[in-house]
């Protein structure tokens, strides 16, 4: 399967206000992806969009706790209602450890799956 380039991109990234998730957002966003930051802490993820603006990047904040799971619903509606589609879906929240719900998206679909 032929993905498309980054700069061509729609992507997701939980935990996106700070360490590895902030650091995966920065470097989208410097290759041309459309960012969706997700974290709990709004005023960050808005400081972050803003310094990504400021470079010349495109990105979105969503203020939400994957862990409860209306909140990765609505993140998800949201996200397909803005973007039509989400092409990659990075779950740092996961990865770190945290509990939360995981962002899964088929490829070639604009249906979500998640797990938790």
């Amino acid at each position: 399967m032929k993905h498309k380039p980054i700069n061509e991109q729609v992507v997701v990234i939980t935990g996106a206000s700070s360490g590895i998730g902030l650091c995966t957002a920065l470097l989208a966003a410097e290759r041309g992806a459309e960012v969706v930051l997700v974290s709990r802490s709004s005023d960050t993820l808005n400081e972050i969009v803003h310094a990504i603006a400021a470079d010349g990047g495109r990105a979105h904040a969503m203020t939400a706790d994957v862990s409860n799971r209306d909140d990765v619903d609505r993140v998800v509606k949201d996200v397909l209602a803005i973007h039509g589609r989400i092409d990659t879906a990075v779950d740092v929240d996961r990865l770190d450890g945290r509990a939360g719900s995981q962002i899964m998206l088929l490829r070639g679909s604009d249906k979500p799956a998640m797990r938790s």
